[in-house]
């Protein structure tokens, strides 16, 4: 009697070689993708809060920035009101508003970090905003 037996082979199959030598790259690319990720893709410092004074008879649209990047909407602060802004992204310090109102300039405000700190994060709307606008012919919101 003859018995034949089939040669077990000891390499791995085709498919768990692939497998493990195309998964460790894979990995190792999402694994960096997650670091640099979470390096570069935090969220940025904010203030809790910022109040804004209007005293004015416009109501005042308000943007911020620093002293570089692009002009951030905040709110807009109707007229003989306050506004409580939340969670405004921290511009360093230096800080600039920039006011209008109906389309039309109104001014800006410079202010440093220092300066928003002691007065316990809030602003005022100049008088002067208001002049502006004035001498500008806008006219106040019915």
């Amino acid at each position: 009697m003859t018995t034949s037996t089939k040669a077990r082979s000891t390499r791995p199959s085709r498919l768990r070689g692939l497998v493990h030598h195309d998964l460790v790259p894979v990995v190792a690319a999402a694994v960096i993708a997650a670091a640099v990720a979470f390096a570069f893709l935090r969220p940025p410092a904010t203030i809790d809060a910022i109040a804004v004074t209007n005293a004015t008879d416009y109501d005042i649209a308000v943007e911020v920035r620093g002293t570089a990047g692009g002009w951030m909407p905040m709110s807009t602060v109707h007229r003989r009101g306050t506004t409580s802004v939340a969670d405004v992204i921290d511009q360093g310090d230096t800080w600039t508003f920039r006011l209008r109102a109906q389309g039309q300039a109104a001014g800006e405000l410079h202010l440093r970090r220092d300066e928003l700190e002691a007065a316990g994060w809030a602003i005022e709307i100049p008088k002067s905003a208001e002049q502006t606008l004035s001498e500008a012919g806008t006219q106040p919101p019915p």
